[in-house]
């Protein structure tokens, strides 16, 4: 919420008797605003910096309705939703709008390079209002880091989204009641005590395609490029139904903070500013809502996230015409009390470097990480089959949600351990990790005998020149594994043929021999203890702000990607030590 003078406003609600002029001591020198602030973190997932130089997010719904209490009097005995909080004009063509969040990298900056595995939070850097449906068709702009606000010592770049029109029934009409008065604001003097309760209440207006024609919990679509040369990416869609009241509670005005109006807030003057643009800067915070992607320790339901729930998937869909447990899904919406601006928690989760913000495990500062590599890009022909784990095999959207499927054993819950595949209604669920390494595995090896561009320190290869080294020179192949076997054959004919296209990859197999493979299906305890011995204290790469470097940690190494994207995370209680 936001308080500050608006000179037309207050002479009219002056006039009507809606606001107080006398006496003195108790005039009414202010009114009252809802403020949205938007709020993203964008996270690059992968192992390789990525250069990002504009997206567009449109929100569509928050399913928030609010009551208003002044000094312990209730303004607005009928709930009012945010989705009806316009102009009686505005109010007509409010079907449908979405909030324009238009993101963009530092001011004067034409991109913004995000390290590997790094989260940025942006957030708004200028105003828009609802009237004229300003945050729908020109949106607000938000660009990396938060300027809280600090009254006369706030940052010009404190922004929002503002509304007056904070009273309006099902109709459109004014529906708050101060001093006998019909009103659709507040006005209100230093020192006033304002309250809010807060539920869960839709639209009522809405009939999403991309829902099925109905209206859902929760909408979003997003957008890469800037301006009006974008591309529509994806998009989350999220109903919780009959449990909508239990997952987004209700808060009555005795667990919500008490708003006490600053008196020090400026009278008579907004300093050449627009009137809510200069009241953002006295903005007070009461409630956090938050579209959140999964993770495992902040989830509401809890699950192995990155495993479970495809967190690179682009479209997600959730809850509709599905009998799903959540905890099955990619992301949820959850909204919490806020009771002041950074530090304090939960709120607006930012570090001091670079304005990066929390993901991977957790998204908060005490649970989370700055950096949290999900993929590998390639750079060049993967050497072994368990590369392929990076690759997006299940990116459809469709349950289950099974991430990094190759190489990757886990059971899937919605399975169990005894299936690979199972119906529910018209759908089918698929173990895609088990149907995959069935596939690949002990059926298709990589001989790494391919091209392979040039890489930081590294020349072009390409795989004819492999294999001249490999079968005439004695020189490895990039699998050092692997020794050649040529008998009866003549090596340059050899050469070209594995070298060249068509069927040469039918034939590679029987010239090459493997030197001392190690069995990963052994359940020999001592070989075991042998391979993990033979790595144990040794140094693991890892990129640490974008630089690779040599990590020397204590322990067995585990690394997930070619380079980590840090350093040691959660060893403690891993079971692996030096026994």
């Amino acid at each position: 919420m936001a308080f500050g003078y608006n000179g037309e406003t207050l002479t009219n609600m002056w006039s009507d008797g809606s606001a107080r002029i006398t006496p003195a001591n108790q005039k009414d020198e202010y009114i009252t605003w809802i403020v949205i602030d938007p709020v993203i973190t964008l996270w690059n997932p992968y192992n390789v910096p990525m250069r990002f130089t504009g997206a567009r997010v449109e929100l569509y719904r928050i399913p928030l309705a609010y009551r208003i209490y002044k000094n312990g009097q209730l303004i607005n005995s009928e709930y009012t939703k945010l989705t009806n909080a316009h102009t009686p004009e505005d109010f007509k063509t409010r079907q449908a709008r979405f909030y324009r969040l238009n993101i963009l990298p530092e001011d004067g900056a034409e991109e913004r390079v995000l390290l590997p595995g790094e989260h940025v939070v942006f957030t708004a850097h200028n105003h828009k209002v609802h009237g004229g449906h300003e945050y729908n068709l020109t949106g607000v702009t938000l660009r990396p880091g938060f300027h809280p606000p600090a009254g006369n010592a706030s940052d010009p770049e404190v922004g929002g989204v503002t509304t007056q029109n904070i009273f309006v029934n099902s109709t459109g009409a004014s529906s708050g009641k101060d001093y006998g008065k019909t009103v659709r604001t507040i006005a209100v003097k230093g020192g006033d005590r304002i309250q809010l309760e807060v539920k869960a209440e839709r639209a009522g207006i809405d009939n999403f395609k991309e829902a099925g024609g109905k209206e859902v919990t929760g909408f979003m679509k997003y957008y890469l490029g800037g301006g009006n040369v974008s591309r529509l990416i994806g998009g989350v869609e999220l109903d919780y139904g009959d449990r909508e009241a239990e997952l987004l509670p209700h808060y009555p005005k005795e667990d919500l903070p008490t708003i006490v109006v600053n008196p020090d807030i400026p009278k008579g003057s907004t300093a050449g500013l627009n009137a809510a643009r200069h009241a953002l800067r006295f903005k007070e915070p009461f409630l956090i809502a938050t579209f959140q992607e999964k993770t495992e320790r902040d989830s509401r339901f809890p699950s192995r996230s990155w495993i479970n729930n495809a967190p690179l998937n682009f479209y997600a869909s959730e809850g509709i015409d599905q009998r799903e447990d959540f905890s099955h899904h990619q992301y949820e919406m959850k909204w919490e009390v806020m009771t002041d601006w950074p530090p304090n928690s939960p709120t607006i989760e930012i570090s001091n470097n670079n304005n990066r913000g929390y993901g991977g495990p957790g998204i908060y500062a005490q649970s989370g990480s700055e950096f949290a590599t999900f993929a590998s890009l390639p750079l060049g022909p993967a050497h072994s089959l368990s590369q392929l784990r990076h690759a997006p095999l299940n990116a459809g959207g469709q349950l289950p949600l099974t991430s990094q499927i190759v190489a990757n054993s886990f059971a899937q819950p919605l399975l169990g351990n005894d299936k690979v595949r199972s119906s529910a209604d018209s759908r089918t669920y698929l173990d895609h990790s088990y149907l995959a390494n069935n596939a690949l595995f002990d059926s298709w090896f990589l001989s790494t005998a391919a091209d392979h561009p040039a890489l930081p320190g590294g020349d072009t290869r390409t795989a004819k020149d492999l294999l001249k080294g490999f079968l005439n020179e004695n020189k490895p192949l990039p699998n050092r594994r692997f020794l050649p076997y040529t008998v009866g054959s003549d090596k340059d004919e050899l050469i070209e043929k594995l070298g060249g296209a068509g069927e040469a990859y039918r034939e590679i197999a029987s010239h090459l021999l493997i030197d001392g493979p190690f069995n990963v299906n052994s359940t020999s305890v001592a070989a075991w203890q042998a391979v993990l011995a033979s790595n144990f204290g040794s140094s693991a790469p890892i990129i640490e702000n974008g630089t690779p470097k040599l990590h020397d940690g204590v322990g067995l190494p585990v690394l997930r990607h070619s380079h980590a994207g840090a350093g040691d995370f959660e060893s403690a209680g891993s079971g692996v030590d030096g026994d």
